[in-house]
């Protein structure tokens, strides 16, 4: 691919948005959530895990950010192997996490 080619938004930040919006932006539906279900106790444990997200797209030192992997990729850092496989390891803890979400919600 080339530097013509890559359409950063739709090829890779688009992605990002969704895992930067998703850990970042539920928590106050979810208190709300809370509030009005109190016996759905479940949902903090859900918000913990999305905070989590939030902390693993730009917070922790081997965040996406971190990693050059987040909003500002470049073309260049995805066709680093190294840096792609880095890369793509985060974004695979998403996964891990969302699955979690999912399990929890399902129960």
């Amino acid at each position: 691919m080339t530097t013509e080619d890559f359409d950063t938004w739709c090829d890779h930040t688009n992605y990002v948005c969704v895992l930067a919006t998703n850990g970042s932006c539920c928590h106050g539906f979810l208190q709300k959530a809370r509030e009005l279900n109190p016996d759905m106790s479940f949902l903090e444990e859900v918000s913990n895990l999305y905070k989590k997200m939030k902390y693993m797209a730009n917070g922790d030192p081997d965040s996406l950010e971190a990693l050059d992997g987040g909003f500002n990729v470049s073309l260049e850092t995805l066709q680093d192997k190294e840096k792609r496989d880095k890369i793509a390891s985060k974004i695979r803890e998403f996964a891990d996490v969302t699955d979690e979400i999912v399990r929890i919600i399902k129960v």
